[in-house]
């Protein structure tokens, strides 16, 4: 079993990795959002009126890559996001300024349709989920494991040291 001084010593260097990968992850994340916030700031785009049970394809879906699609409608309610392949099962949430959020796996195309009885206004705005925002999200999910492995292990290692020291 290693002494007190050796897992205090591995505790703080796991702590030392983490906030690098979280620094790292933070810069990286920085630059993305940079890259794609004219995007998600030109929401609203200017509304398309969708009459009822007809549905508004969206452009720029790519057929590579999974898909952040957020959009707003004048329904105030949950609309049906459905892809060329089938109707849409990730999952979907409403932020707290009346957004909805969505990922579309790639596909050819993506449509919102209007379920209700009366015509809406829709405005949305369609994201690629890149490889390098896939990265960014596992340094940072790391940087937390690893940082809590890390402190776990430097408080066994003060606890070890400190009763060997009796």
């Amino acid at each position: 079993m290693p002494s007190g001084k050796s897992l205090i010593i591995i505790g703080i260097v796991l702590i030392v990795i983490a906030i690098a990968l979280f620094v790292a992850g933070t810069i990286n994340a920085s630059s993305i959002f940079k890259s794609i916030a004219p995007q998600i700031t030109s929401l609203p785009r200017p509304s398309i009126t969708v009459q009822p049970n007809k549905a508004l394809q969206l452009m720029n879906i790519s057929p590579t890559h999974i898909n952040i699609v957020i959009y707003n409608s004048t329904h105030g309610k949950l609309l049906v996001l459905y892809t060329s392949n089938s109707v849409n099962q990730t999952a979907i949430q409403e932020t707290s300024h009346g957004l909805y959020i969505a990922i579309v796996m790639p596909s050819t195309a993506a449509y919102i349709l209007n379920n209700s009885t009366q015509p809406v206004l829709v405005s949305y705005a369609v994201i690629p989920f890149t490889s390098s925002l896939l990265t960014t999200a596992v340094m940072e999910i790391l940087a937390i494991i690893v940082g809590i492995i890390g402190v776990i292990l430097l408080i066994v290692g003060l606890v070890f040291y400190f009763i060997r020291r009796r």
